[in-house]
Formats: C-alpha cells, structure tokens, sequence
C-alpha cells in the first residue's frame, strides 16, 4: 500500500500504530497525521489492480481564549488569541455579544486565530 504525502506516493512501511496483516490494513489507535490519501495495488500473473481511498481522521474540537479575561485600560489596545485544537478546524469565527465582528477600523483579525481591538 502506498500513501499520498505532498503530492508523492511513498510505500507505508509498518509501525506499531500502522500495520499489514493478508493484504488488510490496520490503523491502531488512529492521529491526524494518518489522514490522506492510500492506494492499495494489487498484482498476479493475470495483471494488476489499482485502487486509491481516502482517510480522514476527526479529532474532537476544543478552543481555548487568552486572555481568560482581560482588564484594559481605556485607550488601548487589546489583543485576543483563540487556539483551536482537533482535526479538521473549518473555521474560527470571532463574536461580542452575540454579534459577529467584522473586520474593520477597530477590529483587526490578525490571522484566523487572532483578534486585536484598537483604540
């Protein structure tokens, strides 16, 4: 079997969390990381068979904000990080009171994962 990494295919070679057993294989205890593509090829004197599938591995979201919470000075700026853990993260999308924000003269998204106020 091969597998799909940065557009190369490499032959997966076992370890004790990926494994051959009679053409079967076997993903124990399954990261992130094993998601891709697999092409499984098959051959015998009467020609060969190529089949190509996919993996996705699902970890459970979770978020975490820092500051927890935050006193600021009035008149300046604040700065908010969301780190969004699990596999896939689609989006992260920042709200106040029930609000989406936009970005704008005020609300600055730094990257996906970061907020900043300005005065």
């Amino acid at each position: 079997m091969l597998s799909d990494t940065s557009g190369q295919m490499q032959p997966l070679h076992d370890t004790e969390h990926r494994y051959r057993v009679n053409g079967l294989l076997v993903l124990h205890r399954v990261r992130s990381a094993d998601s891709g593509r697999y092409i499984c090829v098959a051959n015998n004197t009467g020609g060969s068979e190529r089949v190509e599938f996919g993996v996705m591995v699902n970890a459970p979201l979770g978020a975490h904000i820092t500051p927890a919470h935050a006193t600021i000075d009035l008149g300046r700026n604040a700065d908010f990080s969301c780190a969004a853990m699990g596999h896939p993260v689609r989006s992260v999308v920042w709200a106040k009171d029930g609000n989406l924000l936009r970005d704008g003269h005020r609300i600055r998204f730094i990257n996906r994962e970061r907020l900043q106020v300005r005065n």
